[in-house]
């Protein structure tokens, strides 16, 4: 994506990880070079964790040759858990509300919070507000349980549950609830 602020230009690679990758930090430098030649543009590269365990070696990236060092790539990172989704700015993102649950301080009343606004949200057609919903309640069922979900939020994932056939991947969300986070400013 290309974005302009303040007259300058530069293009956004936004990298989503929801479990482990061992060269996680290479193939993003690859991807941020590859824009860079076809954009002509400086790269914004951004990390998006979804849980803990997704997240790599921390930035920068960089390899030496002896004597010298080669390289040195960094990248901004966004770990989701740590996200305040409770801030104003955010609870108007009607699209981000299925993240909310995956915040570390959340607990399961999060899910009805968020189901209830993105029910309520009069911009979604029918088929994004069934799409949000699936995603909640994918992430919610994975890190609170399918019993935490309501009987609406379980209709809707048992007869729409391939449209979350790719988040089935996710480790078990469950295991980090409890660790201690900083809050992450999105600006």
């Amino acid at each position: 994506m290309v974005l302009e602020t303040n007259g300058v230009r530069f293009a956004v690679d936004i990298e989503i990880q929801a479990q482990a990758a061992p060269h996680f930090a290479a193939r993003l430098l690859d991807y941020t070079v590859r824009i860079h030649l076809r954009e002509k543009l400086p790269v914004l590269p951004v990390a998006i964790y979804l849980v803990p365990e997704a997240e790599g070696t921390p930035p920068p990236y960089g390899f030496d040759c002896p004597g010298i060092r080669v390289l040195t790539f960094d990248f901004q990172v966004v770990r989701l858990w740590e996200v305040d989704y409770l801030q104003p700015a955010l609870q108007t993102a009607v699209a981000l509300l299925p993240l909310s649950v995956l915040e570390s301080r959340a607990g399961p009343e999060r899910i009805a919070w968020a189901e209830l606004r993105i029910r309520q949200a009069p911009s979604l057609s029918t088929e994004e507000r069934l799409d949000l919903l699936v995603v909640l309640g994918t992430l919610a069922s994975r890190r609170f349980g399918q019993d935490r979900l309501s009987q609406h939020l379980r209709n809707i994932m048992s007869n729409r549950s391939p449209a979350g056939a790719c988040l089935k991947g996710l480790p078990g969300i469950g295991r980090w609830a409890g660790r201690r986070s900083t809050m992450a400013a999105m600006a």
